[in-house]
């Protein structure tokens, strides 16, 4: 097994790597495309980070995808909270960046959580690559996108000793305070169409990698090119590349917090950040008041 970039080390038992007979990676060299990123898991670490990243949120996939727990959310659910953030957000973010770009029906967000159709690894994480710069509610955060990873075979991870899923391709985030992966999976290696978003956080404190306070399963939806929505067990972040202007690149993350009690699920914050490239153009965080409430 070879990498477009440069080979990540096999650990024994921590990951199932298909073909794969490379010797461990040093511990002092960074996986793929992360040569510019200081705070990384290197060597075995970044294979066993690299395993639970995959099997915490192909696990969280599952229970969205399963639907039958009354106080956790549902692909259904989301679906439709996301639909009704979408209709009424925008009256809250006049001149502002906006969110028409994400038309999609309530159906296609299902069906990308389930894995209907292949996903371009370029078109849906290119748009985020490089440094940017901005404020999470007051915190300033610096966001650290890799280059895109992948391999020439899809990776295989074995979810809990149960069905495998196989990844085509990651890329690797510093987030402010923690790191992370986005990743494009697949139940079928071999199939031309079936593949989903899966991402994964882990907070740190005081940006020591040996201290980790929160971690936080992603399962993502593809829009279009540069357009994404993440989903998590408390938040949706609806997350847009673009231009700002000739000479200023920026992302928007715009999103809800939210939690579910008995099969009803109710927004607790609604908000924009947006990202530039520019350490000393960090526009304000927004919160905008919009309670919304679905249920099934």
């Amino acid at each position: 097994m070879q990498w477009t970039k440069r080979p990540i080390g096999c650990a024994v038992l921590m990951i199932v790597l298909a073909g794969c007979n490379l010797p461990p990676t040093a511990s002092d060299e960074l996986p793929p495309g992360m040569a510019h990123l200081r705070q990384a898991p290197a060597g075995s670490d970044f294979d066993a980070f690299f395993k639970e990243a995959t099997a915490e949120s192909e696990l969280f996939r599952r229970r969205l995808l399963a639907g039958s727990e009354s106080d956790f959310v549902s692909a259904d659910l989301l679906a439709e909270a996301i639909l009704k953030f979408r209709r009424q957000a925008p009256q809250h973010l006049k001149g502002r960046k906006g969110i028409d770009g994400f038309k999609l029906s309530g159906e296609m967000i299902v069906e990308a959580i389930a894995g209907r159709k292949r996903v371009s690894s370029r078109r849906a994480y290119g748009g985020f690559e490089g440094k940017w710069y901005g404020l999470w509610d007051k915190m300033s955060v610096d966001h650290h996108w890799s280059e895109i990873a992948e391999p020439d075979k899809p990776l295989r991870v074995e979810i809990n000793g149960d069905e495998s899923v196989w990844i085509r391709s990651h890329q690797y985030c510093w987030v402010g305070d923690g790191y992370g992966l986005n990743m494009i999976a697949t139940g079928n290696p071999n199939s031309q169409s079936g593949d989903f978003l899966l991402g994964y956080v882990v907070h740190v404190e005081n940006g020591d990698l040996t201290r980790p306070t929160k971690r936080r399963p992603h399962v993502g939806v593809f829009v279009d090119e540069g357009k994404l929505i993440w989903i998590t067990a408390g938040e949706v972040f609806l997350e847009e590349s673009y231009e700002i202007s000739a000479s200023l690149e920026a992302y928007a993350i715009t999103g809800f917090f939210y939690k579910v009690k008995d099969n009803i699920l109710r927004t607790t914050q609604c908000f924009q950040a947006v990202y530039t490239r520019e350490p000393d153009k960090r526009p304000e965080w927004f919160s905008f008041p919009l309670e919304l409430q679905v249920s099934r």
